[in-house]
């Protein structure tokens, strides 16, 4: 695989990254205590999503099987871990919303699918899972995606079209699905466009954000499943994505500390793990009467049950994987 981002950039990237986690989050904090305004904060997820196509965009995948054995095991591994090591605790503690069903959905990365959502009770403190699913489904698609990297420039603004289409015309859980896929291919499109054209289409992604916070009600835009919610999302996602990368990057020396490069680093961690003790029977967000001792045992947890995660991880791999 030949890699062209420079150590300037990949640091820019890492700090979006990190923002993007902290989003998401954040995002569920603030849904563990009720508050209206959590999803907004939700559009951490279109930034990863986004974010892994710009990645792959400035890099030329030469051997696929290579790719894809390192994708998938990375995707794969820590969340089969977490399912395996919660599946008995959800038994023992919490059977009334022990689902088999539910956890096969989740081990077979099918829970982000629509028939799963429409007849298959997903497991409490599991949910946000849904994210392998759409980011497997974009690796999928990437080769493809590839041979047509030289038409970046023409590309970005046709998968921009399409995305506002299928928002209009496809049932909204099927149109979601395809706006996984659109929005990864915009993240991988905009990285192999021009400079010129990348401003260009940056101020239109921020011109039709402004015209839906104009013309569509809030009530929509906070609804989880709403369109234009959705829609709302996913150009914001790009915005912070693409105006944050355009910023970061006038810096020529800009750097991270360790703390940092560790929430970067495992990123992925923290997201499969923090759900579990926020939202769900396993929730630590009302453990006590005080909700900032509450929020200071969710993190401290979330941080300890991360590190344990990545030993798992990092100890699997080594045994049965590097042996």
């Amino acid at each position: 695989m030949i890699n062209t981002i420079s150590e300037n950039k990949s640091i820019a990237l890492s700090y979006i990254r990190i923002c993007a986690v902290s989003l998401i989050v954040l995002c569920h904090f603030c849904q563990a205590y009720d508050n209206r305004w959590a999803y907004i904060l939700n559009v951490g997820v279109q930034v990863f999503i986004a974010l892994s196509g710009f990645i792959y965009g400035h890099k030329i995948i030469d051997n696929w099987m290579i790719w894809y054995k390192k994708r998938f095991l990375k995707l794969y591994i820590p969340v089969f871990i977490f399912l395996t090591l919660s599946l008995p605790l959800y038994y023992i503690f919490h059977r009334d919303v022990f689902n088999v069903l539910g956890f096969l959905c989740n081990y077979c990365n099918l829970q982000g699918f629509p028939f799963v959502f429409g007849g298959i009770e997903l497991i409490p403190g599991t949910r946000h899972l849904w994210f392998l699913t759409a980011i497997a489904l974009c690796y999928l698609s990437t080769p493809l995606i590839q041979e047509l990297k030289e038409k970046g420039t023409l590309l970005f603004p046709i998968l921009c079209i399409l995305l506002l289409i299928s928002y209009k015309f496809l049932p909204g859980t099927y149109a979601f699905i395809v706006s996984w896929v659109l929005l990864y291919s915009m993240g991988y499109m905009y990285a192999c466009s021009s400079e010129k054209y990348s401003i260009i289409y940056l101020l239109a992604i921020a011109v039709t954000f402004i015209t839906i916070l104009m013309f569509v009600r809030w009530d929509n835009l906070l609804a989880y499943f709403d369109k234009y919610g959705r829609l709302f999302h996913d150009l914001l996602g790009c915005l912070i994505l693409f105006g944050g990368f355009k910023f970061l990057c006038l810096y020529k020396n800009i750097r991270m500390n360790s703390f940092l490069s560790l929430i970067d680093k495992y990123s992925y961690h923290i997201y499969i793990i923090h759900y579990f003790f926020l939202i769900g029977p396993f929730s630590l967000a009302h453990i006590t009467h005080n909700n900032y001792i509450n929020i200071l045992i969710a993190i401290v947890t979330i941080i300890a049950f991360t590190a344990l995660l990545v030993y798992l991880s990092n100890s699997f791999v080594r045994t049965f994987i590097n042996k």
